[in-house]
């Protein structure tokens, strides 16, 4: 009997009726920086360079939450909140959607947040940020820096590390190989 035969399977519907955990993450872009929040300590992603944002209520749309878990961290008021990507993790004992907010236009001004520590970084050099969230990486340069770009991901974990992933990069590189003709395009 093979490894792959020994592994137990989630009850998906269980998964589904009872911990079902909807986020939203929120990228604000000025010129060729981004906002992030370095969260504090007792906090989710505690010390890791991360979106601003927070857990969406059940029946809540995933833009108006995103707005008012914005200005709750930065005291900023985005006033073109774009849908522009989801990510989707399962583990042994949840899953869980993360709605991706982007925008580019805001007032007010930035405030210092219980949550932790809020500052720009350039978008060139967020790869190589120490401490940026490791899910980040599989979405945010391209998202950034391609405004028509719509990301959708699903990563599963086993014991705390990924053990599978597919995105829609991942998918239109397939597709692409495969309509190419033998020898390249």
């Amino acid at each position: 009997m093979g490894a792959a035969s020994r592994m137990t399977r989630p009850d998906l519907t269980a998964l589904i009726s009872d911990s079902v955990i909807p986020f939203c993450l929120v990228y604000l872009l000025n010129q060729d920086e981004v906002l992030l929040i370095r969260k504090a300590e007792g906090r989710l992603h505690e010390g890791q360079w991360i979106g601003l944002g927070g857990k969406i209520e059940p029946g809540e749309d995933p833009v108006s939450p995103a707005i008012l878990e914005f200005k709750e961290e930065s005291g900023l008021v985005l006033e073109d909140p774009m849908l522009r990507g989801t990510f989707v993790w399962i583990d042994e004992a949840k899953y869980g959607i993360i709605h991706i907010v982007v925008g580019t236009e805001y007032t007010g001004r930035l405030s210092e947040s219980e949550e932790g520590e809020l500052r720009w970084h350039r978008i060139e050099k967020l790869l190589a940020l120490e401490g940026l969230a490791k899910h980040q990486r599989l979405f945010l340069d391209r998202l950034l820096r391609d405004s028509d770009y719509f990301y959708s991901g699903v990563a599963v974990y086993q014991n705390g590390e990924m053990v599978g992933y597919a995105d829609s990069n991942s998918f239109l590189a397939k597709s692409q190989s495969i309509s190419d003709p033998p020898g390249g395009p």
